[in-house]
């Protein structure tokens, strides 16, 4: 029941963050352009290496959590955030799948991408925020379902980036949250959270 719980409040709060997000909102939308998420992770890796970076991690399984706190290398580093490259979309003839809009909200701009032919893309959709003043990116939303007749999964992500004079910006904290079911199998819930300290 309290996997049950937590799955309960992130929806409560993707919800909660929608509703407010509609306050004072101009939109446009516009012919695609792409957005290097895959060369931006490679970046952040680069960097967090070279800075040594530590890392605070949460992990959890059905509702069971564990908590370790790491000093990661590169190769640690691209393991951890790896799985964010698969939301990806500037890929070779996918970018006219999705619609874009781009959206001015409380200070923030949003671009958002959705996808609009389910067959094509794992990545239903991929949200950006950026600072008006700065349009440095604040956090980047994703979220990935796969469906077929023996298995079923979904997978929420989150990518939290703070400024930084050095080095224009930097992760702060990421997290998954996922489900998977397979045929005969009982469902799976698992998170994973991550917050980078100095």
């Amino acid at each position: 029941m309290r996997w049950l719980n937590y799955a309960i409040f992130f929806i409560i709060n993707i919800l909660l963050t929608s509703l407010f997000s509609c306050k004072d909102r101009t939109e446009h939308i516009q012919t695609s352009p792409s957005f290097e998420l895959e060369e931006l992770i490679d970046d952040q890796i680069e960097l967090l290496s070279k800075n040594e970076f530590s890392l605070y991690k949460v992990t959890g399984l059905n509702g069971r959590l564990e908590e370790i706190q790491l000093n990661p290398d590169s190769t640690a580093w691209r393991k951890e955030l790896s799985i964010f490259k698969s939301a990806d979309i500037n890929k070779p003839g996918l970018i006219p799948f999705y619609t874009y809009s781009q959206m001015e909200t409380n200070g923030r701009m949003e671009e958002l991408y959705v996808l609009n032919d389910s067959g094509r893309s794992e990545t239903t959709y991929l949200r950006i925020l950026k600072n008006i003043g700065t349009l440095q990116i604040t956090r980047i939303s994703a979220e990935q379902n796969v469906e077929n007749p023996i298995y079923r999964s979904t997978r929420n992500m989150e990518l939290y980036f703070r400024g930084s004079e050095r080095n224009g910006v930097l992760l702060d904290s990421f997290s998954i949250i996922g489900y998977q079911k397979m045929i005969s199998q009982d469902s799976v819930v698992y998170s994973t959270s991550g917050k980078i300290t100095k």
